[in-house]
């Protein structure tokens, strides 16, 4: 074993910290996101966007760190794989961000009553997908991988949630053709939320691959 790999296991969990720190910056973002369709749209999505520019100042710091890793050493197959793995999970991260500013565009041409059914489904699959999000911080932080189980099976009732308001939407769409384009939103918004849970099914199948170093 070599001599510096306390101190490169211990540079590794300062790389785990600024994961878990981007990943609440998401969550926040993302909930931010969806109350920015029914009220203060653009001050919600002003601060969505600000979010958003934090979460991309994350990725870029600790893609930088795992690159300063690299160069200071060549690291074991398995450090190089865990590097690896942690770089894919911030940019996992960082897509939800990135849907976040999507759906908080879509927000500002859209109309939607905050007591409406279909708002309320939406904030639900909102719920959900936050909640996965939260979940697989949890799985990164505590290394608990049966979580991820539930987060695949929580993914499942998304991917319901999305089909149910698809057909909802467009069944609304024939009906209300002068509400087709605020319609046409709002159905990318619930594509928006289910590929938001897509990405943190795929952090969570990623973190098994880091570990064994940060137990």
């Amino acid at each position: 074993m070599r001599d510096n790999l306390q101190t490169f296991t211990h540079a590794i969990h300062k790389v785990e910290k600024k994961i878990i720190r981007m990943a609440e910056l998401t969550r926040r973002e993302l909930e931010l996101a969806v109350d920015s369709l029914v009220s203060k749209k653009e001050e919600k999505s002003h601060k969505v966007l600000e979010l958003d520019l934090k979460v991309d100042d994350f990725d870029y710091k600790i893609h930088s760190s795992i690159l300063e890793l690299l160069m200071i050493q060549p690291p074991l197959p398995k450090e190089l794989q865990a590097l690896t793995t942690m770089n894919r999970i911030s940019r996992e991260y960082e897509r939800i961000g990135d849907q976040a500013v999507n759906i908080a565009d879509l927000g500002k041409d859209t109309s939607i009553r905050a007591d409406s059914q279909l708002y309320m489904e939406l904030k639900e699959m909102c719920r959900l997908t936050c909640s996965m999000l939260k979940g697989s911080m949890e799985v990164v932080q505590n290394k608990n991988l049966s979580q991820a189980k539930e987060i695949a099976e929580q993914d499942d009732i998304v991917d319901n949630y999305f089909h149910q308001i698809h057909l909802y939407i467009v069944s609304e769409m024939r009906r209300n053709t002068e509400q087709i384009e605020s319609l046409a939103n709002l159905l990318l918004v619930t594509r928006y939320l289910e590929r938001s849970a897509d990405h943190v099914v795929n952090v969570t199948r990623q973190i098994e691959k880091v570990t064994y170093l940060i137990e």
